[in-house]
């Protein structure tokens, strides 16, 4: 039943004669931000696959343990967020694997503010766990030996995921492999309780589009699932040519196709954006690509209406081209954004007619003056 799965998992512990059909599968995701990158889809495929498959699914979201941040890999502390900022992070998230997931077996949600233990088993769990189990694990070893500061919450952190399972009782936790000490930690736990220890199936970290790291939002190596079909397919032309096995064998289970390089690397932007978007978006983010890059044709993907007055800075921020009007600033000074073919020089420049206005070469969109008056809020 998993043979498919296994070709891909690094990590598989507890599984001696498969997942019987009905074994409670869990996946867990901290709310430490608003989106998810295709990465994270590596270990939801096979928790989707398994659901579909006659599975019970639990996507467990971390809106309380994402306050603290999952300290795994880290150098650093993470800063701790507040609990209204993880709730939003969440709403987002559960959206995005809404859409990923799409029809089709018995799922859902449950976020750990709703599970959290009580005073008692908190304290009962804490007890059995010891410092020196804690760190001896790699990220906090590296960084005490550093002499790097490490707080008593991310030591809990690990704890109160483990709870997630035993609170749920699952049969079976799917995750990347650099969880590897926290999904054992719940593992150990469920045994020191009486309960049956679950199954642990991991999966590799995706490398990110520079081909050195792995994908990550705070390296920019990543591909959003919220980014348009354009980006995506854009983004993944532009990888390294060595990294097409790996994103076919983790994000499709399954090997390159024969054929030129280029051929084969326009097949998996096709499959990445069809994954997130649907096969016509996909096909229609080729052509595009197609005449852009070959014909450099700029082709707006969408139309922004702009108040009169609004400057270049307010239109980039306003068409989702930039996060902030700093970052617009800056795309301007780096002589990264054109109107109508022509390199916008000024961030001062005021948008007088309608036009094309450009974000490198793929990222256009239409932007229409209206009669509402820019009112600037700084």
């Amino acid at each position: 039943m998993i043979t498919d799965l296994e070709k891909t998992a690094s990590q598989t512990i507890g599984l001696a004669n498969g997942i019987p059909l009905g074994s409670h599968v869990k996946i867990g995701i901290d709310a430490t931000g608003r989106d998810l990158h295709i990465g994270h889809l590596v270990p939801f495929s096979a928790f989707r696959s398994l659901v579909r498959r006659g599975c019970k699914g639990t996507v467990v979201i971390g809106d309380i343990t994402g306050q603290i941040g999952d300290p795994s890999g880290r150098d650093t502390s993470r800063p701790l967020l507040s609990f209204s900022e993880t709730s939003r992070n969440a709403a987002d998230i559960m959206a995005q694997i809404c859409r990923f997931m799409g029809d089709g077996g018995e799922w859902g949600f449950v976020k750990n503010s709703a599970i959290r233990p009580p005073m008692d088993d908190l304290f009962e769990l804490l007890g059995s766990v010891s410092i020196r189990s804690m760190l001896g694990r790699d990220h906090f070893s590296k960084r005490h030996a550093s002499g790097g500061s490490i707080s008593i919450l991310e030591m809990v952190c690990p704890v109160l995921q483990a709870w997630d399972s035993i609170s749920l009782g699952c049969d079976l936790e799917i995750g990347g492999n650099d969880q590897l000490a926290n999904c054992t930690l719940a593992r150990d736990l469920m045994g020191r309780l009486g309960m049956k220890k679950q199954a642990i199936m991991l999966f590799p970290i995706l490398t990110g589009t520079d081909g050195s790291h792995k994908m990550s939002k705070s390296l920019g190596n990543h591909i959003s699932m919220n980014s348009t079909p354009d980006d995506a397919f854009g983004k993944t032309m532009s990888i390294p040519d060595g990294l097409m096995d790996e994103w076919f064998s983790l994000l499709f289970q399954c090997s390159s196709p024969p054929g030129l390089e280029v051929v084969k690397k326009q097949a998996l932007a096709l499959a990445v954006v069809e994954m997130l978007h649907g096969r016509q978006a996909a096909k229609d983010s080729m052509k595009r690509f197609d005449l852009v890059c070959k014909q450099k044709v700029a082709i707006p993907h969408g139309k922004t209406d702009v108040p009169l007055g609004s400057t270049v800075v307010d239109a980039l921020v306003l068409c989702g081209m930039a996060q902030s009007r700093s970052d617009a600033r800056r795309l301007i000074t780096g002589r990264g954004v054109k109107i109508d073919g022509n390199t916008v020089s000024s961030i001062h420049e005021i948008i007088m007619k309608n036009g094309v206005l450009q974000r490198g070469k793929r990222n256009c969109v239409s932007v229409v003056v209206g009669e509402r008056v820019m009112v600037k809020d700084d």
